[in-house]
């Protein structure tokens, strides 16, 4: 019985070895198995109909024009719209790491009077990937003024951006017929713009909504005692001098810096370089986790950093980059100083905090020139040193 089941469903889906009578029989020898295996096959081909029509991530010279809500997208969806989104106008941009990425558009209105403000920011840009960007996002048209944040991602001198880089990289790049990002979210995207909405789903709203105004750093006991324990037992390298590069070494000074700047100065483009503001004590964290700074050589973490910063600094005077402003907002202690500004020892969440890193970059609270490095790299010290003596999460 069972077999002669398997062969009568063999028969159905591959067709009879010969005619037979019957409806059974005519069923049989139809050979409906293409038609069958067809429906997938037609099914995937109307979805790759779709976003080649309406191209969401403007790789080709036809689709509709591109539409984007008026929100941050996550960080890895931004990177896939980096092509589309430097093609709109906009009159502000902030493009740096994951330390500005949940600086909202809403929040740039109000406090730069911008009309149509973006962020661009995603997790661990480095020199050569963002040297790409910033050259597309100077022919943004209606572009007036660029934030850049310098996250620690960009002293990386080897050359090899990361994986979020390579992405952006590759959408300037693209052929007409690649699809980067085929996946559920985007075809469903893809159909609420075909619909004349926003390009937009609910998934793409979760990530950004935990970055901004989210739980904060006192909250969290696990990163606490871990802060705690750095300080308290601080790696024994943490204020042994580093050898220092010369500072025209750095490849985000060198591909970067340089000819970004040249660039901005001929088109009148202000610059806001920003050191992110970071907690001293996470240092003592960072120190004893050397993984993370792998790009980094023996010595103090942060005097490296420190160092990076100086030269950019010098290097934009020495340059006479007119059009680009240094903010060391790292040395702001109304924003290191509180653990309640932080969702986690690195990232700015409280609203009131990302509201004073922009009042601080617009009113040019704390710019760094060649004039005060000492100054700055004395403010950096006392304060590292500072963080020591202190204990976090406790009342």
């Amino acid at each position: 019985m069972m077999m002669a089941l398997r062969a009568s469903l063999a028969a159905l889906l591959y067709g009879g070895p010969r005619p037979r009578s019957g409806i059974a029989g005519r069923l049989a020898g139809a050979r409906v198995f293409l038609p069958i295996a067809g429906i997938p096959l037609i099914f995937g081909l109307a979805i790759v109909l779709l976003l080649q029509v309406v191209d969401p991530l403007d790789l080709r010279p036809w689709g509709l024009p591109p539409k984007f809500a008026d929100a941050n997208y996550p960080g890895l969806q931004t990177v896939y719209f980096m092509a589309a989104r430097t093609r709109e106008p906009h009159d502000l941009v902030v493009f740096g790491g994951s330390t500005t990425m949940a600086v909202t558009p809403a929040q740039l209105r109000k406090v730069f009077g911008a009309k149509t403000p973006v962020n661009l920011s995603y997790p661990l840009p480095s020199p050569d990937d963002s040297a790409r960007i910033l050259t597309q996002l100077l022919e943004t048209p209606g572009l007036r003024r660029v934030i850049l944040g310098v996250d620690h991602s960009q002293m990386g001198n080897d050359g090899a951006p990361f994986l979020t880089g390579v992405l952006a990289m590759q959408m300037f790049d693209a052929r007409w017929f690649d699809m980067p990002d085929f996946n559920p979210r985007m075809i469903e995207a893809a159909i609420r713009r075909a619909s004349g909405k926003p390009l937009d789903t609910p998934t793409w709203r979760i990530e950004p909504a935990s970055y901004y105004d989210a739980p904060r750093l006192p909250t969290q006991p696990d990163l606490i005692a871990t802060l705690n324990d750095a300080v308290s037992h601080p790696a024994p390298d943490l204020f042994l001098n580093p050898r220092l590069p010369d500072c025209r070494s750095y490849r985000f000074i060198t591909r970067l810096l340089v000819p970004i700047g040249r660039a901005a100065r001929k088109k009148g483009l202000r610059i806001d370089l920003m050191f992110p503001p970071i907690p001293f004590a996470t240092f003592y964290s960072w120190q004893k986790k050397p993984i993370m700074m792998s790009f980094w050589t023996r010595g103090s973490d942060y005097r490296q950093l420190a160092h990076f910063h100086a030269c950019i600094a010098q290097v934009v005077t020495e340059e006479k980059l007119s059009t680009i402003r240094v903010h060391a907002i790292d040395t702001d202690a109304a924003l290191t100083g509180d653990p309640l500004n932080y969702r986690d020892t690195v990232h700015l969440t409280a609203p009131a905090a990302l509201e004073r890193l922009l009042t601080d970059v617009r009113d040019d609270r704390f710019l760094l020139t060649r004039s005060n490095l000492d100054d700055y790299s004395q403010a950096i010290e006392t304060r590292v040193r500072d963080a020591g003596r202190q204990r976090y999460g406790k009342n």
